[in-house]
């Protein structure tokens, strides 16, 4: 199917949808014209192409030299001639050429780039309007009033206009727009009116001899202008709010980010240009911040940011916000609390100053355990952003920090790492690594990292000591021989086709790089995937007895359900448990060697990520026995954390919505650097999925 698209210019909206339509077959294109030309240039809608790609003139239309519009010749007026110019009121025949007012640079013979319009015309939902014929009449309309007509322009809904009044009284801003609603021949009232002190006059129009040049657009009033003026008027309460929203980007859809050097450039050429001073502190502090602020208010990634100090470290780390920074406050998650920790968890007081600083404590569920966190996943908004770390993944994959800490209990970087097309990293549970930590089930809980890619989790690994938290391990040389667990099929498996699917796909790409893959099966450990969901309901429910007094906090329903779930643990049951975990951990590295592998390989969860409908319709984060789904939601990364093991997860391929698809490996304890090695060759066989902030 080709859809063709002539109303006005096409929204970033439109590029979106039909890039991630691109894949059915689908395509469109946008037509460039006029009334009196008819269509005369086109150039594809795609995906995020839509500033780069040059518009290419129809085959029946020819190209004439058009007016100079500056100095240099750079920008000309579009002269064509064709077969479908309009003949003019009277005339016997069509004229031999048109100009119209869109400024062009040339590309190539028959392709131009289109730099804008030479008129002030808009066309809002296809109505052509001229926006000093708007301001005639509306003066006309309004005597009294000073206003300015300028032009905006929505992700969504496309080019519009808005008008900016001063005058001796204010003027309701809903009366003003009805009455410029009523303008003659259907033009279109303005998206929004506001109230400003005075209207600065235009700096006097540059001069052509061949032709006379775009006007100066209105300037908007600025900070100044405000500061300086004698109108003291106290604004009504809708222009108060009008004025307020526009200053804090609420009148229109936001903005998707448009990322630049150097927030695109790969993260070692950032670190080497900040080490050699190519990347000057200044330049990185405002591009980092310009960056983030918008992502943010996009994404909702972060709780509390902080912006890069005189050194401007290159790598910027998010915390969750269950995890201990010093100048920072931890939340836990809670909205009536905090508290002001003076020591920072070790791993983040170990981050070496010069190349990596805190620049935001993260977003989390309530307590690790509450439902729904309010962010936006950035590669695939319709799906769920996953939790309790999510904050720790979403910062990562809109660019708000290049690594994110969290904690995994039993999947809580994994999932919303693999939701959100990132790399999650399970650590070996170690007690020390969590002085700062607020516990949720002590013998699982483990610190987890979050990173845009394995290439940067491999980078970032040495070269922040995080090689040297713990014990571990090298890799060692490969191939390595990875068990396929078996378990996810058969009677007590419950892999959808999807799943199966990807961890084929995963099998294949790692055989190709050499490694040698088998099945094997981890029965005992598979057994004890829901019981380590009841560990982890009672420890969360024993240490809620006791935190209650200190943390007077309104809980949500959510929460509280998967408190509950841990209070019908009985003692017995508790105590089979505790001695399951221990004999595991006994004897978990024998499995290894009885199987002859370094790691196994499966699937992250059992069927894909959801979409949120389906992840907010949840009562609780922690499945309990008796739950229809119950065999579906104990899924497989519990394996990991009642084990004490390190794990990883990584996207593979994505779905029909576009949404990542991702395996997860394990190792043996202290085996990071295996983990990591193996995703390298795994993404390097991958290749790129193609996953950008959407």
């Amino acid at each position: 199917m080709t859809a063709l698209h002539s109303t006005g210019p096409a929204t970033p909206a439109a590029h979106q949808v039909a890039g991630r339509l691109a894949e059915t077959g689908f395509r469109a294109h946008e037509l460039l014209g006029s009334t009196e030309t008819g269509a005369v240039a086109h150039r594809p809608i795609a995906g995020d192409h839509r500033d780069g790609l040059p518009w290419r003139l129809l085959p029946d239309v020819e190209a004439l030299p058009g007016a100079l519009a500056d100095g240099d010749g750079t920008a000309r007026r579009l002269r064509v001639a064709g077969p479908r110019l309009a003949r003019r009121s009277g005339a016997a025949a069509p004229p031999d050429d048109w100009e119209l007012p869109d400024l062009v640079a040339p590309v190539g013979p028959r392709t131009f780039h289109h730099l804008g319009r030479a008129s002030r015309l808009v066309k809002v939902n296809g109505v052509r309007c001229d926006l000093a014929r708007v301001e005639d009449l509306a003066r006309a309309r309004c005597p009294g009033l000073d206003l300015v007509c300028a032009p905006v322009s929505d992700p969504v809904r496309g080019e519009h206009y808005e008008v900016f009044y001063a005058g001796p009284e204010p003027v309701d801003p809903v009366a003003l727009r009805r009455r410029l609603g009523r303008l003659p021949s259907g033009l279109p009232a303005p998206r929004a009116v506001h109230r400003v002190p005075r209207i600065p006059a235009a700096p006097p129009a540059r001069s052509s001899p061949t032709s006379s040049p775009p006007p100066e657009p209105p300037r908007r009033p600025s900070m100044s202008d405000a500061l300086t003026s004698q109108d003291t008027t106290t604004p009504t309460p809708q222009e108060a709010i009008t004025d307020y929203a526009r200053q804090a980007r609420w009148t229109a859809v936001p903005e998707a980010p448009e990322t630049g050097a150097p927030m695109s450039s790969p993260l070692p050429e950032r670190v080497t240009a900040r080490a050699r001073g190519t990347l000057g502190a200044e330049e990185w502090r405002t591009a980092e911040a310009t960056w983030s602020d918008l992502a943010d208010a996009r994404y909702r990634a972060c709780v509390q940011r902080a912006p890069l100090g005189p050194d401007a470290p290159p790598v910027r780390v998010g915390v969750k916000d269950t995890v201990d920074v010093a100048g920072f406050p931890t939340r836990l998650g809670l909205r009536g609390h905090r508290h002001h920790a003076g020591v920072s968890n070790p791993a983040i007081a170990a981050l070496p100053s010069d190349l990596a600083t805190v620049t935001a404590k993260v977003v989390t569920t309530e307590l690790n355990i509450g439902v729904g966190s309010e962010c936006v996943n950035p590669y695939v908004p319709r799906i769920d952003p996953g939790g309790s770390s999510t904050g720790t993944a979403v910062s990562v994959a809109a660019g708000i920090c290049d690594l994110g800490l969290g904690t995994d209990v039993l999947g809580s970087v994994r999932w919303p790492a693999g939701q959100c097309g990132t790399v999650g990293l399970r650590m070996t549970q170690r007690t020390p690594l969590l002085e700062g930590v607020f516990p949720l089930s002590p013998p699982m809980d483990a610190l987890g990292w979050a990173t845009r890619s394995a290439a940067d989790l491999a980078y970032l690994w040495p070269l922040l000591g995080l090689d040297r938290l713990g014990a571990q391990r090298p890799a060692g040389e490969g191939p390595y021989r990875i068990g396929v667990v078996a378990d996810v099929d058969g009677p007590e498996g419950t892999c959808g086709p999807v799943m199966r699917r990807t961890l084929e796909a995963a099998c294949g790409f790692l055989e190709a790089s050499g490694q040698r893959l088998g099945p094997v099966r981890v029965d005992d450990l598979w057994a004890l995937r829901g019981p380590a969901w009841e560990l982890c309901a009672r420890q969360a429910w024993d240490a809620y007895q006791l935190w209650r007094p200190w943390v007077p906090a309104d809980l949500h329903e959510t929460t509280r359900g998967a408190l509950e779930v841990g209070a019908k643990v009985q003692d017995d049951r508790y105590a089979w448990i505790l001695e399951r975990l221990a004999h595991t951990r006994a004897t978990v590295e024998g499995d290894f060697d009885a199987a002859g592998v370094d790691a196994w390989l499966l699937p992250l969860d059992p069927a894909p990520p959801p979409d949120l409908a389906a992840a907010d319709a949840r009562v609780s984060t922690i499945p309990a026995p008796g739950d229809p789904d119950y065999d579906l939601r104990v899924a497989y990364t519990p394996l990991a954390s009642f084990a004490g093991l390190p794990a990883l997860t990584m996207p593979v391929a994505r779905d029909e919505r576009g949404a990542p698809l991702c395996v997860q490996l394990i190792a043996r304890r202290d085996h990071e650097p295996l983990l990591i090695r193996l995703a390298g060759l795994l993404e390097e066989a991958v290749g790129p999925l193609g996953f950008t902030p959407s």
